[in-house]
C-alpha cells in the first residue's frame, strides 16, 4: 500500500528497527521497517504534536504487539553464555539447564518470524521443536547455499 506519513521517530527492538510515525487521518502507527519497499521525501512539511512522546509511544505499541490471539512457540538448546542474550529477546520459560546451556519454550509471533530469528542465532541455538520449523530453516538453509554457495 502507498501512504503518505509524517514520521516521528525510529525504535529497535531485539534488532528489528520499526518507524513510528502519524498517518494521514491522525492516527499514530508503529511500521516494520523491513517491510517498507520505497520511501520518497516530499516537499510539504508537517507540524510535529509537541504532545506526542515517542517512549509512551513505544511502550503502548509494544504492548499491543506482545498479546497477539495466538503464539508461536518453539523449543530450543541454547549453549553457555549465549543462552542469556538469546533469553532477553522474546518471551520464554527455562525448561532445563544442563551446566552447558539451557532448554527454553520460546513464544514468536509467527513461524515466519521463528524463522528469521532463529536463523540469525546460528548454531548457537538448535530449534528442537515445531517440526515445521525444523523443516522451514532447512529449506531457509538450502537457499542461502543456492545464493551463496551454488556449487556446494
Amino acid at each position: 500500500t502507498e501512504r503518505t506519513i509524517d514520521p516521528y521517530g525510529l525504535v529497535s527492538k531485539a534488532g528489528v528497527w520499526y518507524l513510528v510515525a502519524r498517518q494521514q487521518d491522525g492516527d499514530f502507527r508503529t511500521f516494520r521497517v523491513e517491510r517498507v519497499a520505497h520511501g520518497e521525501e516530499l516537499p510539504s512539511r508537517f507540524a510535529r504534536d509537541e504532545k506526542f512522546d515517542l517512549e509512551t509511544h513505544w511502550r503502548s505499541a509494544n504492548a499491543a504487539m506482545q498479546h497477539p490471539a495466538e503464539w508461536y512457540e518453539v523449543t530450543l538448546y541454547v549453549a553457555g553464555e549465549f543462552a542469556e542474550w538469546v533469553m532477553s529477546y522474546n518471551e520464554n520459560t527455562v525448561l532445563g539447564d544442563d551446566g552447558r546451556g539451557k532448554t527454553l519454550r520460546m513464544r514468536f509471533h509467527s513461524l515466519r518470524e521463528a524463522v528469521h530469528q532463529t536463523s540469525a542465532w546460528g548454531s548457537r541455538v538448535r530449534v528442537l521443536d515445531p517440526p515445521e520449523l525444523l523443516q522451514a530453516l532447512a529449506e531457509h538453509a538450502r537457499e542461502m547455499l543456492a545464493l551463496y554457495a551454488p556449487s556446494v
